[in-house]
């Protein structure tokens, strides 16, 4: 269930199978140094993904926060994880000023939805903003809360052991004080 208010709109169809960002990495020297590159079919994808958000069109400046809604349509059958079929895609929303992180204070958690479509492998993303949330405050609330419960547990934890002492010597054989004579 989405508690957000939605606000803006963007709607992004990627062509052609996607690839995983993480697979087939290339190792490269520059400049006597060893870097990692994506592999030649992920860089392929992300240059066209980045001309479709540049046709489509993309907000003024990046969203705060938005919920992901993704689909994608795959040429075959073949098992693959999603994260890495997605991780691409929030990369580029991120570079190409779309959404402002990939992190889950600003997507939440992107709903993915798998097909099989042989004739046209795509992947459709609908990025729709939404109200910022302020997890700080709600974070030093959730703590305050916590912190006042542990309280009021520890005083009847307290409470309970007072008693059970007090129970105890009634009920243990623990002799009363005989009573003074005067």
């Amino acid at each position: 269930m989405n508690t957000f208010t939605e606000m803006l709109h963007y709607s992004y169809v990627f062509r052609g199978e996607v690839a995983s960002k993480k697979n087939g990495k290339q190792l490269v020297h520059v400049k006597g140094r060893s870097v990692l590159l994506p592999s030649k079919q992920y860089r392929a994808w992300e240059k066209s993904a980045r001309a479709a958000i540049l046709l489509y069109g993309r907000p003024a400046a990046p969203f705060a926060a938005a919920r992901l809604v993704i689909r994608i349509y795959h040429g075959d059958a073949v098992r693959r994880d999603t994260n890495n079929a997605t991780q691409g895609i929030q990369d580029v929303l991120v570079d190409m000023g779309v959404i402002a992180d990939d992190n889950w204070m600003v997507i939440g958690s992107p709903e993915v939805s798998h097909f099989i479509d042989v004739d046209d492998p795509r992947m459709e993303v609908d990025v729709y903003e939404q109200e910022p949330v302020d997890y700080a405050a709600i974070f030093k609330q959730a703590k305050k809360d916590f912190k006042s419960s542990l309280r009021l547990q520890q005083g009847r934890s307290a409470g309970r052991a007072r008693s059970d002492r007090k129970g105890c010597q009634s009920s243990c054989g623990a002799s009363a004080p005989a009573p003074s004579s005067g």
